[in-house]
């Protein structure tokens, strides 16, 4: 028994065509994402740069408490 085609019948062979689409599509899609984060396409703003982490501003030291005067002991 042979399991080659019948005869006077191509030959299947190549690439699925789901494969094909699913590789166009991932082709599209990056290139659409990638020119969308560059701004490429109309109506997007352009992405903001990185800024550099701001540093914090040195804390004021709290004003040290007062020692308050004690009041003088009432004679009697």
């Amino acid at each position: 028994m042979s399991t080659s085609p019948a005869s006077g019948a191509p030959a299947k062979s190549g690439i699925h065509p789901g494969i094909v689409v699913g590789a166009i599509a991932v082709v599209v899609f990056g290139a659409a994402g990638a020119a969308s984060y560059l701004g490429l396409l109309p109506g997007q703003p352009a992405p903001a740069p990185a800024a550099a982490p701001v540093a914090a501003a040195p804390a004021t030291p709290a004003p040290a408490p007062q020692a308050q005067p004690e009041p003088a002991a009432q004679a009697a």
